[in-house]
């Protein structure tokens, strides 16, 4: 699926028709009001031109925490919304396994970013408190 999203992104990021990144606006803000969307799906075009994106994205894919997490000294808390479309829940739980005394959280949710006024936001807010 990641090349298909990269050919993707190189192929109509920067386009004015919102068709190719909506599906990346869909995975990062999912159920969010239509005027959130709107305003996220154009942030993404302009913040990056596809010959950007495309190598960004990519090189995020490739990123992998899992043989460095054991190094991590400091009280960590991972939080995760359990229905993120972005990224399977089952990667954050594994994530804070892997931390030694890391607190895993489980928060209400579908979307990767969290937006204010959401239930997700608001356990975000109550678990840094």
């Amino acid at each position: 699926m990641s090349l298909a999203m990269e050919t993707m992104i190189r192929q109509g990021w920067g386009s004015l028709l919102p068709a190719y990144r909506q599906l990346f606006t869909s995975m990062f803000v999912t159920g969010a009001p239509l005027e959130q969307t709107a305003s996220f799906d154009g942030l993404m075009r302009i913040s990056a031109s596809p010959e950007n994106a495309a190598p960004i994205f990519s090189m995020n894919n490739s990123i992998n925490v899992i043989d460095f997490a054991w190094l991590v000294t400091v009280p960590t808390l991972v939080l995760h919304c359990r229905g993120d479309a972005r990224i399977p829940f089952d990667e954050g739980s594994r994530l804070a396994a892997l931390i030694p005394n890391a607190q895993f959280v489980a928060l209400e949710g579908d979307g990767h970013m969290l937006l204010p006024g959401t239930p997700a936001f608001n356990g975000l807010l109550e678990h840094i408190d």
